[in-house]
C-alpha cells in the first residue's frame, strides 16, 4: 500500500511559533484529522490560508486532508501550491507524486518523485514510492531497481521487501519474490497485511492451502483485515464460510469502519451469503457495496462513448487500407480480451497450456505503448512500425526464450486495428459469454483497478452495449480477423472449442491443453481458483438465481438480454 502523504518536522517546528502568536493551531487541525472530523481540519486550514496564502504548512495539511477525504483533485491543487512554495523541498515533490499516482497520472507522479530524488539525493521514501509507481505500470523490472535502491539506503523494511517481492513476482520470478515476502514476515512476523500479501502470491502460484493458512493467520491477529476476508470469501465455498457472517456483520456495523473497508466487507459479506444460499441478504450486501464503490470513483460513461467513437471514425477502412502492407515486425502475439469475466483467464489458461506459448497474463505493453500518443488519433507508418517492434522488444527481453506468447491486456479489443496494423501477424481472441451472466458475474466482483463502469447496473449495460459495438465494428472492416471463443461453447464442447483456438493459433494440438489446470504459471486475477480445477457448469445462469434484482441490467442491455431466458 502506499504510503500517505507526509510532513516534515522543520514545519512543526516552524509553526509552534505560529501558534504562540495565536495563528494557526497545527496540532488542533491534525487531532480534528485523526479524528475524522474532515470537514473542520479543512476549514481550520481554510481559515490560515485565507489570511496567510503562503503557509506551506498549512497547505501541505489541507493537501493531507483532501488526500484521506478522498478529494484528490483538491489535493493535487494543494500539493502543487507546496512545490511551487518551496520548489527545492523534497516533501513537497513527494506528496505530489504520491496524489498524482493514486490518481492514475503515473507519469506526472514519476517525474516529482524524480524531482524529489534530484533534491535530497538518498530519500528513501522518494525511491520505494518509484517501485509503486512502475508497478502501476506493471513494470517489474523498475521497480526492482528503485525497491532495491531504498533498501540499500534505508536498510531492512518489511514493507519495502514485500514490494520488492512483488516486483519479481510481476517479472515472472515468482519464487524469488516469495522469498523477499518470507524476508518482510521474518522482520514484522505479527504484520497481517504483510501475510496476506504473501497469500495473493501462493494464490497465484495455486499454493492453496499455504495462501489459506496465512489468510486465517491474518484474521486472527487482526479480525478487521477486510483484504484478508474478501480473499478468503472468494477461495472457500459452501458451510466453511458460514462461520465469516458474524466477524463480516460486525466489521460492516461498526461506525468506525472506513469507507474502503466498508466496500471490502461488503463485497465479501455478499459472497458469504450467496454461497449459503441466503440470496436475498447477499443481493442487499453487494447493491451497497456497489454504490459506495461507485461513489468513489470518476469516470464518465459518455466519455467513453466517445473515445470508442472517435477510434471507429479514426479507424476508417479507407485509412486502414492506406496503412496496410508497411514494413513491420513478422512477429505473432495472440491477444486475449473481451469484458471481464467473460472466460479470458480460461482461454489464455489453455493456450499458455501449450509447449510453445508462454502466458503473460494481463500485460501493460500496449497501452504503454499507445499512452505515448492519443490512441484515438492517426499515426503515421513509422509510429506503427515503433510501436510493433518496441512492443515485441519489451516482450523479448523479458522472456528471451519464449517462442510466442499470449497478452490478456482485457481492454485490447479498442485497439484492434492498431494491432492489426502494427503487429499484422498477431491473432486476435475475442472471448463472449451470455451478456446476463458476463455483466453480473462483472457486478459481484470488486477489481483490483479500473473496471469503473461494473459498479451501477445501468453504467454496464450501457457499457456492454459499446463493447459489442466496437467489435462489431472491426468485424466490419476487418472481417475474420478476430476470433470469437463462446463460454457456454467451450464449457460444453471443450475439445472441439480448444482444438479450434488451437488451429486458429497456428499451433498443433497438445493433449495438455485439454488438461489446462494442471500447467504451473502464475495467474493473478480473480479466476485464478477457477481455472486451476476442469471445466464446470455452475456458472452457467446463474444470474438467473437474481432475476427479480436485476431489471436495471435486462434494460440496459437492450437486445443484447433477449436471450436472458434460454
Amino acid at each position: 500500500m502506499r504510503r500517505r502523504p507526509h510532513r516534515r518536522k522543520k514545519d512543526r517546528d516552524d509553526q509552534a511559533t505560529q501558534n504562540g502568536q495565536g495563528e494557526f493551531d497545527l496540532d488542533q487541525a491534525l487531532e480534528m484529522l485523526r479524528g475524522g472530523d474532515i470537514n473542520r481540519a479543512i476549514g481550520k486550514c481554510q481559515d490560515r490560508l485565507m489570511m496567510a496564502p503562503d503557509d506551506y504548512a498549512a497547505m501541505s495539511l489541507l493537501g493531507s486532508v483532501y488526500f484521506e477525504a478522498r478529494e484528490l483533485d483538491q489535493s493535487e491543487k494543494a500539493f502543487s501550491r507546496c512545490a511551487s512554495l518551496e520548489p527545492k523541498n523534497s516533501d513537497a515533490w513527494i506528496n505530489l507524486g504520491l496524489v498524482l499516482c493514486h490518481q492514475g497520472k503515473t507519469g506526472r507522479g514519476i517525474q516529482a518523485l524524480k524531482k524529489a530524488i534530484m533534491l535530497s539525493g538518498a530519500n528513501q521514501l522518494a525511491y520505494s514510492n518509484l517501485g509503486k509507481a512502475y508497478l502501476d505500470l506493471k513494470d517489474g523490472l523498475e521497480a526492482e531497481k528503485y525497491f532495491k535502491k531504498a533498501l540499500e539506503i534505508g536498510g531492512d523494511d518489511p514493507g519495502i521487501e514485500a514490494q520488492l517481492g512483488r516486483a519479481l513476482v510481476f517479472q515472472g520470478k515468482p519464487k524469488e519474490g516469495i522469498k523477499h515476502y518470507e524476508q518482510a514476515l521474518r522482520l514484522r512476523s505479527d504484520d497481517d497485511e504483510l501475510r496476506v500479501w504473501l497469500a495473493e502470491v501462493q494464490r497465484a502460484l495455486g499454493l492453496r492451502e499455504q495462501a489459506l493458512t496465512h489468510l486465517r493467520h491474518a484474521v486472527a491477529v487482526n479480525p478487521k483485515n477486510v483484504d484478508a476476508w474478501y480473499i478468503l470469501s472468494m477461495m472457500q465455498r459452501g458451510s466453511e464460510l458460514t462461520k465469516h457472517v458474524v466477524p463480516l456483520e460486525r466489521i460492516l456495523d461498526d461506525p468506525e469502519t472506513n469507507g474502503d473497508s466498508q466496500i471490502i466487507a461488503g463485497f465479501a459479506l455478499s459472497q458469504v451469503l450467496h454461497e449459503v444460499g441466503d440470496l436475498e441478504s447477499a443481493f442487499a450486501r453487494l447493491s451497497r457495496a456497489n454504490e459506495l464503490k461507485r461513489d468513489q470513483v470518476n469516470w464518465d460513461l459518455r466519455q467513453s462513448k466517445a473515445f470508442v467513437e472517435k477510434i471507429c471514425t479514426t479507424y476508417s477502412p479507407k485509412y486502414l487500407m492506406e496503412m496496410e502492407g508497411g514494413e513491420a515486425t513478422n512477429a505473432s502475439p495472440i491477444f486475449i480480451f473481451g469484458l471481464p469475466r467473460s472466460g479470458t483467464t480460461l482461454v489464455e489458461q489453455i493456450v499458455a497450456s501449450h509447449s510453445k506459448v508462454t502466458g503473460l497474463g494481463e500485460y501493460a505493453g500496449l497501452p504503454i505503448e499507445v499512452a505515448k500518443f492519443s490512441a484515438s488519433d492517426r499515426v503515421t507508418p513509422y509510429i506503427l512500425k515503433k510501436i510493433g517492434r518496441s512492443y515485441i522488444k519489451k516482450i523479448r527481453k523479458k522472456n528471451p526464450d519464449t517462442m510466442i506468447i499470449t497478452d490478456k491486456g482485457l481492454e485490447n479489443y479498442l485497439y484492434a486495428g492498431l494491432i492489426h496494423l502494427a503487429l499484422p501477424n498477431a491473432k486476435l481472441i475475442n472471448c463472449t459469454r451470455n451478456a446476463m451472466d458476463n455483466c453480473f458475474s462483472c457486478y459481484q466482483q470488486l477489481f483490483q483497478e479500473g473496471q469503473y463502469f461494473t459498479y451501477n447496473l445501468s453504467e454496464l449495460g450501457q457499457y456492454y452495449q459499446q463493447y459489442r459495438d466496437i467489435l462489431n465494428y472491426w468485424e466490419s472492416v476487418l472481417p475474420g480477423k478476430i476470433f470469437h471463443v463462446s463460454y457456454e461453447e467451450l464449457v460444453s464442447s471443450q475439445e472441439q472449442v480448444t482444438r479450434e483456438i488451437l488451429d486458429y493459433c497456428g499451433l498443433d494440438f497438445e493433449p495438455s491443453c485439454l488438461t489446462f489446470w494442471e500447467t504451473k504459471r502464475i495467474i493473478s486475477t480473480a479466476s485464478a481458483d477457477q481455472v486451476r480445477q476442469p471445466l464446470y457448469k455452475t456458472s452457467l445462469s446463474k444470474w438467473k438465481l437474481y432475476k427479480k434484482n436485476l431489471g436495471e441490467l435486462v434494460n440496459s442491455l437492450g437486445q443484447y438480454a433477449d436471450n436472458r431466458d434460454q
